[in-house]
């Protein structure tokens, strides 16, 4: 199966589980869905997404650093694909 707009499989993947992390399922319910046999495959492989709340820290300190005034990034410009 191939997956139009240039995005691959493994991408998808890790888009598909940080969404359902942002809606709040339970990590179980992610497990199932994403049909790994252990909860610990999830966390371990696809654990590692960054939330919105780093994604703003990070981009505070790199303005801080740069020195460069601008936004910082809302929760809606951190959507994939915005």
């Amino acid at each position: 199966m191939e997956i139009k707009g240039g995005i691959g499989w493994h991408s998808f993947r890790h888009s598909y589980r940080s969404w359902m992390d942002d809606t709040g399922a339970p990590l179980t319910v992610q497990q199932e869905l994403m049909r790994h046999a252990s909860v610990t495959t999830t966390m371990n492989v696809y654990g590692k997404a960054m939330t919105d709340s780093k994604r703003q820290a990070h981009s505070k300190v790199v303005q801080m650093v740069l020195k460069e005034p601008g936004p910082v990034l809302e929760k809606q410009d951190l959507a994939i694909g915005a």
